[in-house]
């Protein structure tokens, strides 16, 4: 997908950006006049979770995923994916990141969705992660708690089998560990993968939809993931 040209500048600041966000709206609009407050936070959704490579169904995945989010819980786009805290990283915050700045392609996906032509693509789904980039982070943080030396704590990132789990089962962790899972206590907020979507790669984007447990197609698409996880080269 061509990126085109950039839409905005800006600088990360602690965990957000600057200048403000609606300065960074008024600069789009000087690339795009039509540029909406939920495109642009769409487009920087897209190029701060997916623009390193992702596919365009991955990128409109990414963006319907978030819409779901937001449509769920009555907030705009720009609402859900900020609350309060203007772009920047994804924390205790903001669910997903809209730190980096995006570019003339990635508003042309971000338009597909919120336009209505795109949307549904993410079958539901309302909560993603990079299973790659999960271990990875994983293992750093897995060897600054082996050995500190003084040096800064990365942000907790557990591996994906372990994301897979907590979020099949809604399971919370136990008082004091780091990524280890109470099993004892389920709760109901439990989703599942949503199973393979053509151009898009699982290793690097999966997609989780709320299901209910007692539903027969929730183990199997907990199965279906967790295999793929062990056997499809994500480590």
């Amino acid at each position: 997908m061509p990126l085109g040209v950039r839409l905005t500048t800006s600088t990360a600041v602690g965990d957000h950006v600057a200048p403000t966000d609606e300065e960074l709206l008024a600069q789009a609009k000087r690339i795009d006049t039509a540029t909406t407050l939920d495109e642009l936070t769409a487009a920087r959704l897209i190029a701060s979770e997916r623009g390193d490579g992702g596919t365009a169904v991955e990128w409109a995945c990414i963006v319907d995923a978030e819409l779901n989010r937001a449509t769920a819980s009555k907030r705009t786009l720009y609402q859900s994916l900020t609350r309060g805290a203007a772009f920047g990283s994804q924390g205790a915050r903001r669910p997903a990141s809209t730190r980096l700045d995006a570019h003339q392609g990635q508003l042309a996906i971000a338009r597909e969705v919120l336009s209505g032509r795109a949307r549904g693509i993410a079958r539901g789904a309302v909560r993603f992660f990079d299973p790659l980039d999960a271990n990875a982070e994983h293992r750093r943080y897995a060897a600054w708690l082996a050995a500190p030396n003084g040096r800064p704590a990365p942000a907790r990132v557990c591996d994906a089998l372990t994301i897979l789990e907590r979020w099949s089962f809604d399971l919370p962790f136990e008082r004091g560990a780091t990524c280890v899972l109470d099993r004892s206590r389920p709760g109901r907020d439990t989703q599942a993968w949503v199973g393979p979507i053509p151009d898009v790669d699982a290793r690097r984007l999966m997609l989780f939809a709320p299901l209910a447990a007692s539903d027969p197609r929730h183990g199997l698409a907990y199965q279906q993931a967790r295999a793929l996880l062990t056997s499809g080269g994500v480590a």
